[in-house]
């Protein structure tokens, strides 16, 4: 044999070699690729499982919610449909792992769906339990709704322990799968053991294949340079301040070049409280403390998120923050901060707002310019009161504050009335009075109003008097007879000067309305009977305008909603507001067809707050008593009905209620007859027992 044949075999035989070690490592590197890719499809496969068994763990444990919460808000229509939407939720997820269960094999089918229909048993018990719980909650029965809820948890527990057993089944098949893919992957494995004596042969071409890879790699690199540029140049140029926060508070990584330019420095290791406390300090010590929650662990994350301070005040300028996690799996890693400057939108919201409550004055001073008018002067004065700070009774100022702040509303002024319910809340949490920058800010917002209000009126605020027709013709009836004094005519026509008590009625009727409309308890039947009675209006305004808490308490506390009183046989609610001489006396009174007054329940509280009232309506008007368990912008500080009984006293006169359960109320004030006049209707005429003029004038005008 050549030399040079002898070397060109052995040069084929070496790359025959080659070739043949090159398509075997290719098929062992094909079959270990589908094993892997196999192996991944089918954990994939019973991942999902997992995931959907645990999503409907949550599911059921969202369902046993609404039974529970509804102990707290009472809400029955609301847990029931919140319920309602969770149990759809879970008969699909449900529907679906049945569905899924049909792609496997009959041992797995079998093992799996025997669990499943076990935990679809032990929820349906759940949910029969929770539908039980609603029915007696609202037939009042508690001590039943509490065995139905104790026996829904149970099934709930059986339910979740169903579910686990689930899926610790679907853990144990996924670790019998993967068993099993592993040994064909090391028997695959084990055939390339053979070829790596061989690798070595490849030696060259793994390098250049190195060589190659480092320039690709070098190219990425190149490319993520630029990328970073490019997000840099994005944070850079948004207008939010965007900053990330450790466990502990700090500053790491990246933030936005807004964030300086709202929070100031914010340098990386900086806490996030310190840059806070630089332009607000009471935000920062605020956060600070709030922080503390987020990383104990002791509250959900959201929950403790939810404390913490959201907006800040820097100078002129009022910040917005937003809290967003970052987990790492379900473990709280970071925090994205989001810092946006709403103070233009808060200045356009307030602006908004103050079109809408000059539009609200506009609207009653057209209706009514009379009753608005009193009202706005009697705002006027409280809030002089409120202002004037000093050595005062501090029951007293609250009562006031109360009675503005209703008053407030019914006029329209909704921003003024969240101001006074915001200086409601600071007199309740402390043991003094306001501050003075507080009085300073609410009378410095009234003077606003009351500018906006000069600009509707103009200079001239005086009202034109009403005459009601009937008092006319009272008047026209004695005018026409002779026997009737002209000393007696001229008092009568005097007594028109007076406001009269019609107005005043009306007045609380629209605002009964407005609370039934907000309460959702409309609609309202509202009867004003008025008997022509008239008031001197300066006498008797801060009677009427604390009318307005009797009037909230009512439509809040007694009158039931529609769907009660369907149930019940009750028509559409009705609130009658009379006024009437009777004798030498004035009845006011205000009347409902409610549920009548809890006595009990008012006793209740009066003695857990020390007190000791003889009957549970000696209670209502105690200062501080309310059956109500949450204080709302309406209701529930129990001022109101003390600021009625004070006004009341102030004028001299009592008060008695009659309340019948399941029936209603009534509210009844009598005062002497001083700034009091009444013209009532004519009645007929009859000869010769007397003149109408005389009738006129003994029956239909009468003054103190």
């Amino acid at each position: 044999m050549k030399p040079g044949s002898s070397t060109q075999r052995v040069y084929f035989a070496l790359a025959a070699f080659n070739v043949g070690t090159l398509v075997v490592s290719l098929f062992l590197g094909a079959t270990l690729l589908a094993t892997y890719r196999g192996s991944v499809a089918t954990n994939e496969q019973w991942a999902g499982r997992l995931a959907r068994y645990a999503q409907l763990g949550q599911l059921v444990t969202e369902a046993n919610a609404p039974g529970n919460d509804v102990f707290v808000d009472k809400d029955v229509p609301g847990q029931r449909a919140r319920l309602a939407r969770t149990r759809a939720d879970v008969d699909a997820t449900f529907t679906a792992a049945r569905a899924d269960l049909s792609t496997l094999s009959a041992e797995h089918q079998a093992a799996l769906g025997a669990e499943l229909a076990q935990a679809r048993v032990h929820f349906d018990a759940m949910m029969a339990e929770a539908t039980s719980i609603f029915a007696t909650f609202e037939r009042g029965d508690l001590d039943t709704a509490g065995t139905h809820m104790g026996q829904m948890d149970q099934a709930f527990a059986r339910t979740s322990a169903s579910l686990d057993a689930l899926r610790t089944r679907v853990q144990a098949v996924q670790r019998e799968l993967f068993a099993r893919q592993l040994d064909d992957a090391e028997a695959t494995q084990r055939g390339q053991y053979l070829l790596m004596g061989l690798v070595v042969l490849m030696v060259a071409g793994v390098v250049a294949y190195g060589v190659r890879l480092q320039r690709t790699m070098a190219a990425q690199q190149r490319a993520v340079d630029r990328a970073n540029a490019g997000m840099r140049r994005v944070l850079d140029n948004v207008e939010q301040g965007l900053v990330l926060v450790d466990r502990e508070g700090v500053v790491r990584g990246e933030r936005s070049g807004a964030t300086d330019t709202l929070l100031g420095p914010c340098a990386e290791g900086a806490a996030l409280h310190e840059v806070v406390s630089a332009i607000d300090p009471k935000a920062g010590a605020w956060l600070r403390a709030g922080w503390s929650l987020v990383t104990d662990d002791c509250l959900p994350l959201e929950v403790a998120l939810d404390q913490l301070p959201r907006r800040i005040t820097a100078k002129e300028r009022t910040l917005e923050l937003q809290y967003r996690p970052v987990l790492e799996g379900e473990r709280l890693d970071r925090v994205l901060v989001v810092v946006s400057d709403v103070t233009q939108a808060l200045r356009s919201e307030r602006l908004e707002l103050q079109q809408r409550e000059t539009l609200a004055m506009f609207e009653r001073v057209m209706r009514d310019r009379a009753s608005f008018v009193e009202a706005f002067d009697e705002c006027d004065r409280l809030v002089d009161a409120i202002c004037r700070l000093g050595d005062r009774d501090l029951s007293v100022v609250r009562r006031q504050l109360h009675t503005l702040k209703g008053n407030a509303a019914t006029l329209g002024l909704t921003a003024f009335s969240r101001t006074c319910h915001q200086a409601e809340d600071y007199l309740q949490d402390t043991v003094g009075d306001l501050s003075r920058e507080q009085a300073d800010g609410l009378r410095h917002e009234w003077e606003a109003l009351r500018t906006r209000l000069h600009s509707l009126l103009g200079q001239q605020r005086d009202v034109a008097m009403s005459v009601d027709r009937d008092a006319w013709e009272a008047v026209v009836a004695a005018l026409s007879e002779d026997a009737v004094p002209r000393s007696d005519v001229r008092r009568m026509v005097e007594a028109l000067a007076l406001d009269p008590a019609a107005r005043r009625l009306e007045w609380l009727a629209e605002q009964a309305q407005s609370t039934a409309a907000r309460l959702s308890k409309g609609p309202l039947h509202v009867v004003v009977e008025s008997h022509g009675v008239r008031f001197d209006r300066a006498r008797w305004s801060p009677f009427f305008s604390s009318l307005v808490h009797l009037v909230r308490n009512c439509v809040d506390h007694g009158l039931e909603a529609p769907s009660d009183r369907a149930a019940l046989g009750k028509g559409v609610g009705t609130l009658t507001f009379r006024t009437r001489v009777v004798g030498s006396a004035l009845h006011v009174e205000v009347q409902d067809d409610g549920r009548g007054i809890n006595e009990a329940r008012l006793l209740e509280r009066a003695r857990q707050q020390g007190f000791s009232p003889a009957t549970g309506v000696d209670a209502m008007f105690l200062e501080g008593i309310s059956t109500k368990d949450d204080v709302s912008e309406l209701s529930g500080r129990g001022i109101g009905m003390s600021a009625v009984r004070a006004a009341c006293e102030a004028l001299g006169g009592t008060l008695s209620v009659e309340t019948a359960v399941g029936q209603g109320s009534t509210f009844r004030f009598t005062f002497g007859l001083q700034g009091v006049a009444w013209v009532e209707a004519p009645a007929p005429r009859q000869a010769p027992s007397g003149t109408a003029a005389g009738r006129a004038r003994n029956d239909f005008m009468k003054s103190a």
